[in-house]
């Protein structure tokens, strides 16, 4: 299997990149093939949209055919941040506005029906926050369902669960951390099949 983990947290000490560090050595060790990137890394900075008209104003990045690339290898995707403002980081929302386009994760017929275009891969969400644990066990449902029917099951991509760590101001102590990465490796260790996908162009 062929991993893709996404991180957005600026803090290269915070807890996000223990989870996707743990999320990738156990995926290795079984055999998988797995890429970090980090959107924080200048290799991968994108400015937000910004244009009038965007047949003419809206040109793709240098990191842009970059990180489409590794979506189309990617089997699975998993996505690691923060919650700020009962939400993903604005950068991890740019990523998506700026590589999840038109034409490369979905399309329109021409009978207005959608096509999603990236069929056949999963995804898995690990997000952290520093909220009462009732809060986030409520705003897990709801943002579950934006992500699951809104975000990637409106590209075709199947989310298989999301994981959000409620109240890491205080479970600090190694064993409450340990107990949360232990949820992080089992995740990873779950065998999911990929199913036969699509193939997909990136376009030019």
């Amino acid at each position: 299997m062929k991993v893709l983990i996404v991180t957005a947290h600026p803090a290269s000490s915070g807890f996000t990149h223990k989870i996707a560090a743990a999320y990738k050595k156990e995926k290795e060790e079984h055999g998988g093939e797995v890429f970090v990137m980090d959107l924080y890394k200048k290799k991968y900075a994108q400015p937000f949209l910004h244009y009038e008209d965007e047949q003419t104003e809206s040109k793709p990045t240098a990191a842009h055919k970059v990180i489409q690339e590794k979506i189309i290898w990617a089997d699975e995707i998993v996505f690691v941040f923060p919650v700020w403002w009962f939400g993903p980081p604005a950068i991890l929302k740019n990523f998506l506005d700026q590589n999840f386009t038109s034409g490369f994760a979905y399309k329109y017929r021409t009978n207005g029906m959608r096509k999603e275009l990236l069929e056949g891969r999963t995804a898995r969400i690990f997000a952290t926050a520093d909220g009462s644990r009732l809060v986030y066990f409520i705003f897990r449902f709801t943002a579950s369902m934006r992500w699951r029917n809104g975000v990637l099951g409106f590209c075709g991509i199947n989310l298989l669960s999301m994981d959000v760590f409620a109240e890491m101001f205080k479970r600090k102590s190694a064993c409450d951390r340990e107990r949360m990465l232990h949820r992080v490796t089992e995740r990873a260790r779950a065998y999911e099949r990929a199913t036969q996908r699509k193939g997909v162009r990136i376009p030019h």
